[in-house]
Protein backbone atom coordinates (compact mmCIF):
# COMPACT_ATOMS: atom_id res chain seq x y z
CA UNK A 1 0.00 0.00 0.00
CA UNK A 2 1.40 3.15 -1.37
CA UNK A 3 0.23 6.75 0.69
CA UNK A 4 0.84 9.44 -1.42
CA UNK A 5 1.33 12.41 1.49
CA UNK A 6 1.86 15.69 0.55
CA UNK A 7 5.48 17.38 1.24
CA UNK A 8 5.45 19.49 4.53
CA UNK A 9 7.73 21.87 2.93
CA UNK A 10 5.01 22.86 0.35
CA UNK A 11 3.50 25.31 2.29
CA UNK A 12 2.11 28.01 -0.06
CA UNK A 13 -0.89 27.68 -2.15
CA UNK A 14 0.72 27.68 -5.57
CA UNK A 15 2.41 24.42 -4.12
CA UNK A 16 6.33 25.66 -4.39
CA UNK A 17 8.64 24.80 -1.89
CA UNK A 18 9.77 26.73 0.94
CA UNK A 19 7.44 29.78 0.31
CA UNK A 20 4.65 31.16 3.22
CA UNK A 21 1.22 30.83 2.93
CA UNK A 22 -0.64 33.43 1.04
CA UNK A 23 -3.67 35.14 2.09
CA UNK A 24 -5.48 36.58 -0.26
CA UNK A 25 -7.27 39.89 -0.19
CA UNK A 26 -10.57 39.52 -1.57
CA UNK A 27 -13.05 42.12 -1.66
CA UNK A 28 -16.42 42.07 -1.35
CA UNK A 29 -19.02 44.91 -2.54
CA UNK A 30 -20.21 45.90 0.48
CA UNK A 31 -22.42 49.32 0.89
CA UNK A 32 -21.04 51.45 3.97
CA UNK A 33 -23.73 53.45 5.17
CA UNK A 34 -24.49 55.31 8.83
CA UNK A 35 -25.44 53.37 11.45
CA UNK A 36 -28.55 54.78 13.67
CA UNK A 37 -28.52 53.43 16.92
CA UNK A 38 -31.91 52.80 18.59
CA UNK A 39 -31.26 55.54 21.67
CA UNK A 40 -29.59 57.97 18.93
CA UNK A 41 -33.05 57.57 16.96
CA UNK A 42 -35.35 57.93 19.79
CA UNK A 43 -33.71 60.83 20.36
CA UNK A 44 -33.55 62.11 17.58
CA UNK A 45 -36.79 62.34 16.90
CA UNK A 46 -37.90 63.20 20.19
CA UNK A 47 -35.69 66.46 19.45
CA UNK A 48 -37.96 67.45 16.23
CA UNK A 49 -40.60 66.71 17.86
CA UNK A 50 -39.52 69.04 20.77
CA UNK A 51 -39.21 71.85 18.34
CA UNK A 52 -42.43 71.65 16.65
CA UNK A 53 -44.12 71.24 19.78
CA UNK A 54 -42.33 74.66 20.95
CA UNK A 55 -42.90 76.06 17.70
CA UNK A 56 -46.75 75.31 18.74
CA UNK A 57 -46.65 76.54 22.03
CA UNK A 58 -44.81 80.10 20.98
CA UNK A 59 -47.53 80.72 18.69
CA UNK A 60 -50.36 79.27 21.32
CA UNK A 61 -49.15 81.46 24.74
CA UNK A 62 -48.19 84.86 21.90
CA UNK A 63 -52.16 84.61 21.04
CA UNK A 64 -53.24 84.37 24.09
CA UNK A 65 -50.85 87.21 25.52
CA UNK A 66 -52.61 88.86 22.49
CA UNK A 67 -55.95 88.07 23.77
CA UNK A 68 -55.92 88.89 27.33
CA UNK A 69 -53.16 92.02 27.46
CA UNK A 70 -53.77 93.50 24.25
CA UNK A 71 -51.45 95.88 23.10
CA UNK A 72 -53.22 99.74 23.23
CA UNK A 73 -50.36 101.91 21.51
CA UNK A 74 -51.60 105.70 20.51
CA UNK A 75 -55.11 104.64 21.60
CA UNK A 76 -55.74 101.75 19.75
CA UNK A 77 -55.93 98.44 20.43
CA UNK A 78 -54.77 95.44 19.10
CA UNK A 79 -57.08 93.11 17.51
CA UNK A 80 -56.85 89.25 17.52
CA UNK A 81 -59.08 88.67 14.47
CA UNK A 82 -57.79 84.80 14.25
CA UNK A 83 -58.49 83.99 18.19
CA UNK A 84 -60.45 81.09 17.70
CA UNK A 85 -58.52 79.78 14.45
CA UNK A 86 -54.96 79.65 16.38
CA UNK A 87 -56.22 77.92 19.41
CA UNK A 88 -57.97 75.27 17.50
CA UNK A 89 -53.84 74.97 15.26
CA UNK A 90 -52.20 74.99 18.57
CA UNK A 91 -54.94 72.41 20.04
CA UNK A 92 -54.81 70.08 16.90
CA UNK A 93 -51.10 69.79 16.79
CA UNK A 94 -50.15 69.14 20.15
CA UNK A 95 -53.04 66.39 20.19
CA UNK A 96 -50.95 64.06 18.54
CA UNK A 97 -47.27 65.28 18.69
CA UNK A 98 -47.13 65.19 22.85
CA UNK A 99 -48.05 61.59 23.33
CA UNK A 100 -45.61 60.77 20.87
CA UNK A 101 -43.00 62.75 22.39
CA UNK A 102 -44.03 61.37 25.81
CA UNK A 103 -43.56 57.69 24.39
CA UNK A 104 -40.35 58.62 22.99
CA UNK A 105 -38.78 60.33 26.44
CA UNK A 106 -40.25 56.82 28.45
CA UNK A 107 -38.48 54.53 25.48
CA UNK A 108 -35.22 56.26 25.52
CA UNK A 109 -35.26 56.52 29.49
CA UNK A 110 -36.00 52.27 28.95
CA UNK A 111 -32.93 51.95 26.93
CA UNK A 112 -30.83 53.35 29.18
CA UNK A 113 -32.24 51.65 32.14
CA UNK A 114 -31.68 48.46 30.21
CA UNK A 115 -28.09 49.24 28.69
CA UNK A 116 -25.87 52.43 30.40
CA UNK A 117 -23.61 51.99 27.93
CA UNK A 118 -25.55 53.41 25.44
CA UNK A 119 -25.42 56.89 27.16
CA UNK A 120 -21.60 56.57 25.40
CA UNK A 121 -23.59 56.24 21.48
CA UNK A 122 -22.28 58.19 19.67
CA UNK A 123 -25.36 59.01 17.78
CA UNK A 124 -26.91 60.04 21.10
CA UNK A 125 -23.95 62.50 22.02
CA UNK A 126 -23.80 64.26 18.94
CA UNK A 127 -27.64 64.78 18.83
CA UNK A 128 -28.29 65.71 22.11
CA UNK A 129 -24.98 68.29 22.05
CA UNK A 130 -25.97 69.20 18.57
CA UNK A 131 -29.81 70.35 19.97
CA UNK A 132 -28.61 71.62 22.68
CA UNK A 133 -26.02 74.00 21.76
CA UNK A 134 -28.67 75.58 19.11
CA UNK A 135 -31.65 75.65 22.16
CA UNK A 136 -29.07 77.32 24.25
CA UNK A 137 -27.75 79.96 21.45
CA UNK A 138 -31.92 80.60 21.19
CA UNK A 139 -31.90 80.73 24.27
CA UNK A 140 -29.44 83.60 25.13
CA UNK A 141 -30.83 85.21 22.07
CA UNK A 142 -34.20 85.66 23.61
CA UNK A 143 -33.06 86.38 27.26
CA UNK A 144 -31.06 89.15 26.34
CA UNK A 145 -33.82 90.76 24.19
CA UNK A 146 -36.64 89.99 27.32
CA UNK A 147 -33.52 91.83 29.61
CA UNK A 148 -33.07 94.80 26.69
CA UNK A 149 -36.93 95.71 26.04
CA UNK A 150 -37.52 95.60 30.16
CA UNK A 151 -35.00 97.98 30.90
CA UNK A 152 -35.65 100.00 27.95
CA UNK A 153 -38.86 100.25 28.98
CA UNK A 154 -37.89 101.27 32.23
CA UNK A 155 -35.13 103.48 31.39
CA UNK A 156 -34.79 104.85 27.56
CA UNK A 157 -37.57 107.53 27.45
CA UNK A 158 -37.65 107.16 23.53
CA UNK A 159 -37.66 103.55 22.56
CA UNK A 160 -40.96 102.38 21.19
CA UNK A 161 -41.53 99.33 23.35
CA UNK A 162 -44.67 98.21 24.60
CA UNK A 163 -45.35 95.69 27.45
CA UNK A 164 -46.63 93.60 24.77
CA UNK A 165 -43.24 93.13 23.15
CA UNK A 166 -41.66 92.65 26.38
CA UNK A 167 -43.94 89.51 27.32
CA UNK A 168 -43.52 88.15 23.99
CA UNK A 169 -39.86 88.04 24.25
CA UNK A 170 -39.83 87.09 28.07
CA UNK A 171 -42.03 84.09 26.69
CA UNK A 172 -39.79 82.86 23.78
CA UNK A 173 -37.13 83.10 26.01
CA UNK A 174 -38.99 80.83 28.63
CA UNK A 175 -39.99 78.27 25.92
CA UNK A 176 -36.14 78.27 24.44
CA UNK A 177 -35.04 77.93 28.21
CA UNK A 178 -37.22 75.20 28.79
CA UNK A 179 -35.79 73.39 26.19
CA UNK A 180 -32.15 73.84 27.04
CA UNK A 181 -33.43 72.28 30.09
CA UNK A 182 -34.70 69.53 28.41
CA UNK A 183 -31.33 68.98 26.22
CA UNK A 184 -29.10 69.03 29.48
CA UNK A 185 -30.20 66.59 31.22
CA UNK A 186 -29.65 63.92 28.71
CA UNK A 187 -26.16 65.61 28.11
CA UNK A 188 -25.39 65.00 31.28
CA UNK A 189 -25.95 61.17 31.08
CA UNK A 190 -23.46 61.42 29.01
CA UNK A 191 -21.18 62.48 30.88
CA UNK A 192 -19.21 60.25 33.54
Amino acid sequence: MIVNKQDPTQTSQTGNTGTPIQVENIQYNVNVKKVTSKIGLSVFLSAILLWFIAFIAVTLFTVLRAKLFPDCTSGVCEEVTDFGEMIVFSISGLIPLVPIFIFLIYRTKKILVDNPAASDDIFFKRTVRFHLVISLLAALGWAFVAVYNLLGKIFLQYQDITGAMIMDSFIFAAIFIAMTWFFWMYERMTRR
